[in-house]
This record gives C-alpha cells, structure tokens and sequence, in this order.
C-alpha cells in the first residue's frame, strides 16, 4: 500500500523537482510507516499534497516536461502513467482482498478508470 500512495505523491515530486527518478518507485516504506493506521495516516498526507498542488499549481503547469527515468515526458503524460499505475494497484490489492474473502466496504468503480491506459491483464 505504501508504494501505491507513493506512485501518487511521486507526480507532485517529479512537478517540484523537474524529474522522476526510478528510485523513487522502488522506496518501501520507512520505520514509522508499517501498520494499517500508519498506512491511512500517509495516504492522507498524500491525497492533502495532491489536492494543495493543484489548487496551487500554476496554470502553465501541465505544459511543462518533466525528465524521467523513462524519458523526458509531458506533465499531462507523467499524471496519466502515474495515475493508471496506481490505479492498477488498488486493482490488484482489490483482488487480493476478494482472494482472502476480506471485501472491502463497497466494490471499486472501474469507471474512474475510463480513458486511461490500463493493462488489460490484471497481474
């Protein structure tokens, strides 16, 4: 679950810092971050850096490029791969939960997904 929010908070880092490093996507989790409540606890974090960033971000913002691991790529480009990356992780830990019989409270709506370059396979 960690890497999942970090995929997130990563778009804001590479917006700051003008670059997304891979090691930034292979980061586990640090000390203070292991149990389920410490997990909700960052994800709040990261959904309050998304939501400041862009109601702070400028309005050029996304016409800008960012230099990633994997080529220099549109912010726009950058939003979507880290947003369907994420996006297919939370299908995955979906899964994992229906596997365990652990549902959680109410199905995913793949419809947020819509026009996004998921992988067809879910593993």
């Amino acid at each position: 679950m960690y890497h999942l929010f970090r995929l997130s908070v990563a778009f804001v880092d590479a917006m700051e810092q003008g670059q997304l490093p891979q090691k930034w996507l292979g980061e586990t989790a640090p000390p203070e971050i292991q149990s389920g409540i410490e997990i909700e606890a960052y994800g709040e974090q990261v959904r309050e850096r998304l939501a400041q960033w862009f109601t702070r971000a400028p309005e050029d913002a996304f016409g800008r490029s960012v230099q990633t691991y994997y080529g220099e790529q549109s912010a726009h480009l950058l939003l979507e791969r880290t947003t369907w990356h994420a996006g297919q992780h939370l299908r995955q830990v979906y899964d994992l939960l229906e596997t365990q019989r652990s549902l959680p409270v109410g199905p995913l709506p793949l419809e947020l997904f819509e026009g996004l370059p998921m992988p067809a396979e879910l593993w």
